[in-house]
């Protein structure tokens, strides 16, 4: 939780910049599907984004989400696994396209890498260190302006990222946490 903070509010500092052309906060899912049912689930969480505007039609995106990851096994922990739940910080950066300039609907798509940080939770021990890995992203999406500086946004979201090591022990297979999810939330744009 504290890097969370930590990130939000670096990202809060950053909107005072010249460039900046928002600043977001959203809800957010991810459905885990990455072929391991020790770790296929639900994921539910929020978080922010700033984005900065490059050129006309391409801006930057930095964002950082919190998700609570509960797989539907719940007796992971007892067969060696890592948990029953899974908290993952995705700290990430990409680039976005505008599909359209100047418009009071603006679709857009994108993508870009990010830092995982994961900890297990739940029917392990607190011991249980999981390696933070770099993940990355697709995202298509949908700004809608609601009135002069506010826009509601949705978007879908493919993410790629896999556990390779649980305490210092590196996995003889990679578990992925692939999977669709969406963000949705408020824009104040400047």
């Amino acid at each position: 939780m504290k890097r969370l903070v930590t990130m939000l509010a670096v990202i809060g500092l950053c909107a005072s910049s010249a460039w900046a052309s928002g600043l977001g906060a959203y809800g957010a899912y991810w459905k885990s599907k990455g072929g391991n049912e020790a770790f296929d689930g639900d994921g539910f969480g929020g978080g922010a984004k700033l984005k900065l505007d490059l050129a006309p039609m391409v801006s930057l995106e930095v964002r950082g989400t919190y998700f609570s990851l509960k797989p539907k096994e719940s007796g992971v922990g007892d067969e060696g696994g890592v948990g029953a739940k899974l908290e993952v910080i995705p700290v990430e950066a990409g680039l976005v396209l505008n599909l359209v300039n100047q418009s009071k609907v603006l679709p857009y798509i994108g993508g870009g890498a990010g830092y995982f940080f994961m900890k297990a939770k739940g029917d392990v021990d607190d011991s249980t260190k999981i390696k933070s890995e770099i993940g990355g992203y697709v995202v298509a999406g949908l700004e809608i302006e609601l009135g002069e500086g506010l826009a509601l946004f949705a978007e879908g979201k493919y993410t790629m990222v896999s556990i390779k090591e649980v305490d210092s022990v590196k996995l003889p297979q990679a578990i992925k946490l692939d999977g669709f999810g969406g963000n949705a939330g408020l824009m104040m744009k400047w």
